[in-house]
């Protein structure tokens, strides 16, 4: 009968994952077999801390409670097994052991919330701020250089620009203003939105940037949708460098 715990021990683990502030945001990376791995292993610390307050309020809960001349029974267990007892179609031993199945059941999945808002509410103590989303994205994209340097761009105030070079030689220069959000299959910078300033191309054979649009007078609302996973090279990008390096060429500051 205890089986039974196995479906609530596997939920409960999906749901942290959805509901973690951090476990969330990693979901993208646990595929396949580590996706189910990973919901049974947090689904067991669940289960736990789900088995551990049931104790503690089973021993530390009186019987019965009286307000208004009216008994109310906090004994959890007694009350569920007296119930299905009723049903009359279960041993008291049966009855016993279901009532213990279902209020642990209904404990593990309910664990990953409290869970959740304790770590919620501990990041945001950590961080000094509501919206900690931010500070997670940067902390679990600081392993890839790429991510790395797109997420920092993102949070770049002023006039700093970074140059995108996509896979089909398309040029673009420009400032990030979004990532993407995270989903169950991709992270959060599965797409960057920039505000262009210029556009261009690489030569076939030299790969030498030729710029062929200036975006001057355009507003920040003005922005332009691209797939990380179309992303050659990029890099950071500054006016007086360029025309340093290329003093014999057209001038495209923007004014």
């Amino acid at each position: 009968m205890f089986l039974l715990l196995i479906l609530p021990i596997l939920v409960s683990g999906f749901i942290t994952c959805h509901t973690h502030p951090v476990y969330k945001y990693k979901l993208h990376r646990f595929e396949g077999q580590y996706l189910y791995l990973k919901s049974a292993w947090l689904g067991i610390v669940n289960f736990i801390f789900g088995v551990l307050i049931v104790i503690f309020f089973d021993n530390n809960l009186p019987s019965y409670i009286n307000i208004c001349s009216f008994s109310f029974p906090l004994d959890i267990q007694q009350f569920v097994n007296l119930n299905l007892q009723n049903l009359n179609t279960l041993s008291t031993g049966e009855a016993e052991d279901l009532s213990w199945i279902l209020i642990i059941t209904v404990t593990t999945l309910i664990v990953p919330y409290i869970w959740s808002f304790l770590s919620f509410s501990r990041l945001c103590i950590r961080f000094k701020t509501t919206h900690p989303n931010t500070q997670i994205s940067g902390t679990i994209l600081s392993d890839s250089p790429l991510d790395n340097f797109l997420f920092n761009a993102s949070l770049e105030k002023g006039d700093y620009q970074i140059m995108v070079t996509l896979s089909d030689r398309k040029v673009y220069v420009g400032k990030v203003n979004n990532l993407g959000e995270p989903n169950e299959s991709e992270g959060a910078d599965q797409e960057i939105s920039i505000v262009p300033t210029m556009s261009g191309y690489r030569e076939k054979d030299s790969l030498e940037v030729k710029f062929t649009t200036l975006y001057s007078g355009l507003s920040e609302d003005t922005f332009i949708i691209l797939r990380q996973d179309s992303i050659l090279s990029v890099s950071e990008f500054s006016f007086d460098i360029y025309e340093e390096l290329n003093p014999k060429k057209e001038k495209w500051k923007p004014i």
